[in-house]
């Protein structure tokens, strides 16, 4: 039954598999080493896509903010349950499961907050293998953690949500051995999140669509209220502003570089083999 399946997903993925060796003959040998090197391929890769979605950010951040949970919200959580815990063989280990697992379920529900995501990781680090040094180590950082989450409250929810997206960059540039060509769409995501929070692009922002395009049933007020609550309205726009571009790079990095970067080939598979 299986065998059977897989070959009706080829035979429908087999057109798009003739679109891209059509497309890489008649692209001549400027491709090649694009095709052979997949350092070379993350990085311009990389760095065209957060390009295209400063582009986005200086144009329509609101729909994005909109849109983007709906097309990439899912594919980006299966794309973190493959690669963080069944690609390393995590699913099997039940005690793990329910240490990690049970609390995140809360947090999905909306039953706890950011203390939920921290106990989850303090139940991954007890049960969990590893040095006692990193794990102690680790259960203090999550307590310390924890403190300020207990006192901040509300606070610590908006702090995290920012910084999620940070860890998502984070987590790529550790994912594998680096080179020097993996600084450019580094430092170009330093670049542009430092240009958005410090107003580099307002001229251009106020020149554009921006805040004319926003969705009647999301407007910038409901924004402004849950990512940056008693802000100075032009500085929780910049970081509404950032949000939005930080949020796509989130999901660039788990939809696209990151499974870029696991595949064990250096050349990109077909799409019948993906």
């Amino acid at each position: 039954m299986k065998e059977a399946v897989d070959r009706t997903i080829e035979r429908c993925l087999l057109p798009l598999d003739i679109l891209r060796w059509w497309t890489f003959k008649l692209s001549g040998r400027w491709i090649h080493p694009f095709l052979r090197r997949r350092e070379l391929r993350v990085a311009v890769g990389g760095s065209f896509m957060l390009l295209v979605l400063l582009g986005l950010v200086l144009t329509v951040p609101f729909w994005m903010l909109a849109i983007g949970p709906i097309l990439w919200g899912v594919p980006h959580v299966l794309s973190d349950v493959r690669y963080l815990v069944v690609r390393p063989g995590h699913h099997k280990d039940l005690l793990l499961l329910v240490a990690g697992g049970v609390p995140l379920l809360l947090v999905a529900t909306g039953t706890i907050g950011v203390l939920g995501g921290l106990t989850a990781a303090a139940g991954v680090l007890i049960v969990g293998e590893g040095s006692s040094f990193r794990r102690y180590t680790g259960l203090l950082c999550v307590g310390v953690l924890a403190y300020f989450a207990w006192h901040l409250g509300y606070t610590a929810s908006i702090i995290f949500a920012h910084a999620h997206n940070v860890i998502a960059v984070a987590l790529w540039w550790s994912w594998r051995k680096r080179t020097p060509i993996h600084l450019w769409p580094l430092l170009l995501f330093l670049l542009i999140s430092a240009g958005l929070a410090l107003g580099w692009f307002d001229v251009l922002l106020q020149a554009s669509t921006a805040f004319v395009w926003i969705p009647s049933s999301l407007p910038a007020q409901d924004h402004l209220a849950v990512l940056a609550p008693g802000l100075p309205t032009h500085i929780g726009l910049r970081l509404v502003l950032l949000f939005a571009f930080a949020q796509g790079v989130h999901y660039l990095m788990w939809v696209r570089l990151i499974p870029e970067d696991d595949r064990p080939r250096p050349t990109p598979r077909t799409y019948a083999a993906s």
